[in-house]
C-alpha cells in the first residue's frame, strides 16, 4: 500500500490522500508526546501532520501555543486539508482547551477521535459538580464521527457512565525494543534501580528514596537513578546513592533501560505509563504500584504504597540470580500485547471506519 490512504469517487478517480492531524502536547515534557511521535512514524498508510496545543515553558508560551493551534485548525477547515482529528488529552485544562477543538471539528462534520491519556479522568469528570463528565458525554453521545478511545480495559469501566458503550482500547506501544544489559547481570556489580517519571507529587519520588533508605540498610552496592526531579532539588542523594537527572532525551532513556536491573514506578495515578512499556519491550523487570497493574500483567510485581519495606524486599529477592532469570523469563511473554504491528493496524482501522462515515 502506499504511503498515504487513497480512496475514490463513483468513477474511479483519486480524490485525494487522507489528512489525520493530531493535536496535543507534542514535545512538552510527559508520555503523550512520545505516543505523538510513535503514531506519527509508524502510521504510514495516513498523511499525518501536528499540532501542537502545548508548552512548557511559561504560561504565555502555553497561551501562544493554544492559539496558534486554533488559528492551523481554522485555516485547515477553510482549505479542506483535514479529514479527521485525533485530539489528545487528558485532564483539567487540557480537557477544556481541547474540547473547543472537538467542538469545531465536529461542527464541521470532521471525525473526531478523543484520546483519553489521564490516569485520574474519571475523577476529573466527577469534579465541579459533574460538569466535566456531562461535557464529555455531550460531545461524543449518539455521534457516528467521534470516537473514545482509552488505553486500558480498566477505562472502560471506569468511564461507562460518560463515555459511550463502542468506546475502544487501544494500547501504548514503544518502538524501543532491545535486550537490556541487566539479563547479564553480574551478582558481584553494583545493581541499579531506575524510576523514569515527571517531577509530579503523584509519580512517588518521595516514596522511591525511602524504598532505597531500607535497602541501603541492607546492601550498599546499589544506586538509584531518578528522572523528573533535579539535583538540587534532592534534600539528601544519601551520599551519592541516588542520582537526579532531571528531564531527559530519548537517547539518554535508552541507555538508562540497558543499564538498569530494575525499573520502580511507585505513583499514585497513572493512564498507561509509557516507562514501564518501553521497560518491557526491552526486557527490564519492573516493580510497579497498583495504578499500573494492568499495564504490567504480573501480579507479583505490584505492590501498594502502604509500605516502602515491601518494595526494598521485593528488589532484593528477586535480584538472586535464579529469581532474576524467572522474572525475566515473565517479562518477555508481556512483550506480545505491545507489538506495534497488530496495534498500529487497530488505529488504521479506526482510522478509515471514521473517515468513511
Amino acid at each position: 500500500m502506499d504511503s498515504t490512504m487513497m480512496y475514490y469517487d463513483m468513477v474511479g478517480s483519486v480524490v485525494r490522500d487522507k489528512i489525520v492531524v493530531h493535536f496535543g502536547p507534542f514535545e512538552s515534557i510527559g508520555g503523550i508526546s512520545n505516543v505523538m511521535l510513535n503514531l506519527s512514524n509508524n502510521l504510514k498508510n495516513w498523511h499525518i501532520k501536528i499540532v501542537k496545543t502545548h508548552s512548557n515553558n511559561s504560561l504565555l508560551s502555553m497561551l501562544r501555543e493554544w492559539n496558534n493551534s486554533r488559528r492551523i485548525l481554522n485555516k485547515m477547515i477553510i482549505q479542506d486539508k483535514i479529514d479527521l482529528a485525533h485530539v489528545h488529552v487528558t485532564h483539567s485544562l487540557s480537557w477544556w482547551r481541547k474540547l473547543g477543538i472537538i467542538k469545531k471539528c465536529i461542527k464541521n462534520g470532521i471525525p473526531v477521535i478523543i484520546h483519553i491519556h489521564s490516569g485520574r479522568f474519571d475523577i476529573f469528570c466527577s469534579t465541579i459538580f459533574g460538569i466535566p463528565g456531562r461535557a464529555l458525554k455531550r460531545a461524543t453521545e449518539n455521534n457516528e464521527i467521534c470516537k473514545v478511545v482509552v488505553l486500558e480495559n480498566r477505562w472502560l469501566e471506569l468511564l461507562k457512565n460518560w463515555i459511550p458503550g463502542d468506546s475502544e482500547v487501544i494500547r501504548n506501544y514503544s518502538n524501543i525494543n532491545f535486550k537490556s544489559k541487566s539479563k547479564n547481570r553480574n551478582k558481584n556489580e553494583n545493581l541499579q534501580i531506575l524510576m523514569m517519571a515527571r517531577d509530579s507529587k503523584g509519580k512517588g519520588h518521595e516514596f522511591a528514596i525511602k524504598i532505597m533508605e531500607d535497602i541501603l540498610s541492607k546492601e550498599n552496592k546499589i544506586k538509584l537513578v531518578m528522572t523528573g526531579k533535579n539535583p538540587e532539588e534532592l534534600e539528601d542523594d544519601l551520599d551519592g546513592h541516588i542520582i537526579a537527572r532531571g528531564w531527559v532525551s530519548n537517547e539518554e532513556i535508552n541507555r538508562l533501560i540497558d543499564e538498569s536491573d530494575f525499573l520502580i514506578s511507585p505513583s499514585l495515578f497513572e493512564g498507561s505509563s509509557m516507562s514501564i512499556i518501553e521497560s518491557i519491550c526491552c526486557g527490564l523487570p519492573c516493580i510497579v504500584s497498583t495504578a499500573s497493574s494492568e499495564t504490567l500483567g504480573i501480579p507479583e510485581l505490584v505492590l501498594d504504597l502502604s509500605n516502602p519495606k515491601d518494595w526494598s524486599k521485593k528488589i532484593l529477592n528477586l535480584s538472586k540470580e535464579d529469581e532474576y532469570k524467572r522474572i525475566l523469563a515473565e517479562i518477555e511473554i508481556q512483550k506480545n500485547k505491545y507489538n506495534p504491528e497488530i496495534i498500529n493496524s487497530q488505529w488504521d482501522e479506526i482510522y478509515e471506519k471514521l473517515i468513511k462515515n
